[in-house]
């Protein structure tokens, strides 16, 4: 993990399909950024996976009495918490998946040719047994004459 882009709470009522954090979602205003951005920086930046603690620390102890209750919607068991972080790869796992990325496409034209080659004997040897089937059998074309009619026979 490099870099946290985005979290954020979407409240029970909220479009769930769309992890993003807007200035109009309920709980965004309650949100504390500091907190959340200490943690990750100190669990989970540069590790493979990490976990983040003191979730009740997400939200700003700060509000007023009268968003209470909006605050009590972004606890909701419905509600979703979201964290979206940027992933970054090392020169050497790039140069890594590209070299192998090289036999993959080494592997597909070998096969390929393989396959190729297959169709091909395939067609020769079909071939070579039909004639010889029509050597071995008596069919109607044995004893088909073909000639040309004269008119002035008819």
């Amino acid at each position: 993990m490099a870099d946290l882009v985005d979290w954020g709470i979407l409240a029970h009522n909220e479009n769930k399909q769309q992890c993003l954090r807007h200035a109009d979602n309920l709980c965004t205003p309650f949100l504390s950024n500091k907190h959340v951005n200490d943690q990750f920086t100190q669990l989970c930046k540069g590790r493979a996976n990490c976990t983040l603690t003191n979730f009740d620390e997400f939200i700003s102890k700060g509000y007023k009495a009268s968003d209470r209750e909006s605050v009590a919607q972004c606890y909701q068991p419905t509600s979703r918490l979201f964290f979206q972080y940027m992933c970054k790869q090392t020169n050497s796992e790039i140069a890594h998946k590209q070299h192998m990325a090289g036999y993959n496409i080494d592997i597909e034209i070998m096969t390929g040719v393989l396959l190729l080659a297959f169709l091909i004997i395939a067609k020769i040897a079909t071939k070579q047994l039909s004639s010889r089937w029509d050597d071995n059998n008596v069919t109607p074309s044995d004893y088909t004459l073909y000639f040309t009619l004269d008119s002035e026979i008819s």
